[in-house]
């Protein structure tokens, strides 16, 4: 570090404290942003745990259209049997053979026996049909009633990610506060250090001659060093800033 690069008054402290202070501020800031960053897929979840439920009501919905297009069609055909039986009774009656007896007979038996199974696929139909309008009637209950908590937990989530913007807005001034306190030189160390950190943590305090970024031993004269607390240095394993800190000690 070049003589201009160290904070003036040979007492690092105060540079020191406003590092941390900017850190803490800078770190809080990366988390609202992720936070935020998140919100729309937070929204889009609540709103896909309703995807099942309109599926299923639209399930419902369409099976009871298919019944009624199939309801329609025995109609028809029932009324086709009805009038086809009537025509072969009348036929019936003008016979001169028995041969043609007993043929008519048969016809009126084919199709009677047809009308049975119509009427007895619209009997089962129109239980079906109920079935699906109790199934209908509850999902749409419960399809109303989930999507009244969704939205109520949709609201909890976009209040909470307005709080968070507002507290965003307040730490960005914050920061930027802070940076204008701090010499430019010193500033600009602290930034290439955090830029080459994933958890932007460019400030550790050392303790017990432990740097607490990496966890790692800093060689005993740097320690000694440190405690003299006249200028900055960087951690020889991390290259974090680093600076001396007992339980008891924290920065001004």
């Amino acid at each position: 570090m070049n003589a201009k690069d160290q904070p003036r008054g040979g007492d690092i402290r105060p540079t020191i404290a406003l590092l941390v202070r900017l850190q803490e501020t800078e770190l809080e800031i990366r988390k609202l942003r992720h936070e935020l960053a998140g919100v729309d897929q937070r929204v889009a979840a609540l709103e896909a745990g309703l995807h099942g439920e309109r599926a299923a009501l639209e399930a419902v919905r369409e099976r009871l259209q298919q019944i009624g297009a199939r309801n329609r069609s025995l109609e028809s055909d029932l009324k086709d049997f009805q009038a086809k039986i009537e025509h072969s009774r009348e036929k019936l009656r003008g016979v001169k053979t028995n041969k043609e007896y007993q043929s008519g007979l048969k016809e009126i038996e084919d199709l009677t026996a047809m009308t049975a199974r119509v009427e007895d696929e619209m009997l089962a139909l129109m239980e079906e049909a109920e079935a699906a309008q109790r199934d209908l009637r509850e999902r749409e209950a419960t399809l109303k009633s989930r999507t009244a908590e969704i939205e109520a937990e949709k609201a909890v989530v976009l209040e909470e990610a307005e709080r968070s913007r507002l507290r965003l807005q307040e730490l960005e001034g914050r920061s930027r506060e802070l940076a204008a306190q701090i010499p430019e030189a010193v500033l600009g160390r602290f930034r290439r250090v955090q830029g080459a950190k994933k958890d932007g943590v460019a400030v550790a305090p050392v303790t017990g001659a432990v740097c607490r970024g990496c966890n790692v031993n800093i060689p005993p004269q740097m320690y000694n060093e440190l405690q003299r607390r006249d200028r900055l240095q960087n951690c020889p394993n991390c290259e974090r800033i680093v600076y001396w800190k007992e339980d008891d000690d924290r920065p001004e």
